[in-house]
């Protein structure tokens, strides 16, 4: 496993690591046994994934609590490096601290190493919300404090003194959108990208042989037809391009020895502004097949094809970086 650094975080982070948002029961995922959440979260920490992302939103507060349980019970505490999320709700001045202390009662430790903004706020200033996340460093609550689904104007709002350490977004083979102009300015900025989707909800693994075999909770970004169901956009999507090209990635995959999944992670590991990659898991199989992406070295001819296979479907759906609604909320 490859490890990195986040400004004002001790520990070095895992360039992969578990997306805590499958870990429980939910419409998109389905069923999930808690038991099985926890022994997926051990893997985890045997493969060397030492980076978790949660939310306070996520299951309400109980995927926190799940990783507080599994984490305590298993490392100690500052051999890990721990993200969650405020919602949008929780982003004004006087609300942001009370929302963080509630994260901190259910982790049930001292700090939070990276705390970021799950989405931005319309009728909340980006200066006040970032204002208050740097207080909460001043006052020792965190560590370090990173946004998520920022777009440029957004950004360029923000005061140097406050500039966060990440910024999350949708990146994989399938969904480019950050590469026309948004992933270059945080480089600028010195924010690095933390991806998630990053295997397209299980799109890159090669699990689905054509659109219909992908369950309709799966369906529903912008890549699909605006016709599926729980879909909040209007568009036709791109379905024939997209299975198109997983048809070639998959060849790519055959020629190459390497599994789709490592090919798309090992990918996105290669971009330098890439801080670390977050991969969602729902089985200790799963987290394993997926924890040495880190390792994978490509080749520049293999580069060169993921490229040329790809960038058909990267022209096709545009800078809109919001991989759910037409009416971007990535701004």
């Amino acid at each position: 496993m490859d490890y990195c650094r986040i400004a004002g975080v001790d520990t070095p982070l895992s360039r992969i690591g578990l997306g805590c948002g499958s870990l429980f029961s939910s419409n998109t995922w389905g069923y999930q046994d808690p038991q099985q959440s926890h022994e997926t979260i051990i893997s985890a920490l045997r493969e060397g994934v030492n980076f978790f992302d949660t939310a306070e939103s996520y299951a309400s507060g109980w995927a926190e609590e799940l990783l507080r349980t599994t984490i305590r019970q298993n490392i100690a505490r500052h051999q890990v490096v721990i993200a969650t999320k405020a919602s949008g709700g929780h982003l004004s001045e006087y609300s942001m601290e009370s929302a963080c202390d509630a994260s901190l009662c259910r982790l049930k430790t001292d700090y939070i190493d990276l705390y970021q903004v799950h989405w931005p706020a319309e009728n909340i200033p980006v200066a006040e919300t970032l204002g208050a996340l740097q207080k909460l460093k001043e006052k020792g609550k965190i560590r370090s404090y990173g946004v998520c689904n920022f777009g440029a104007s957004l950004l360029t709002q923000i005061p140097d003194v406050c500039m966060p350490s990440t910024n999350q977004l949708p990146y994989n083979l399938l969904w480019r959108a950050i590469e026309t102009g948004l992933q270059s300015l945080c480089a600028g900025k010195g924010i690095g990208i933390i991806t998630y989707s990053s295997l397209a909800q299980g799109l890159l693994t090669g699990k689905f042989q054509n659109a219909n075999a992908v369950p309709g909770n799966r369906a529903r970004t912008r890549l699909f037809s605006s016709d599926r169901e729980r879909a909040r956009h209007h568009e036709p999507g791109f379905e024939h391009l997209v299975f198109l090209t997983l048809d070639q990635l998959k060849e790519l995959s055959r020629e190459s020895g390497i599994s789709m999944a490592h090919l798309s992670l090992a990918w996105l590991l290669s971009f330098k502004g890439i801080t670390s990659v977050l991969v969602g898991a729902r089985s200790s199989g799963q987290i394993k097949a997926n924890a040495d992406a880190s390792e994978i070295h490509l080749r520049p001819e293999t580069q060169r094809r993921l490229e040329e296979i790809t960038h058909p479907l990267k022209t096709a759906t545009g800078g809109n970086v919001d991989l759910w609604q037409t009416e971007s909320r990535i701004i």
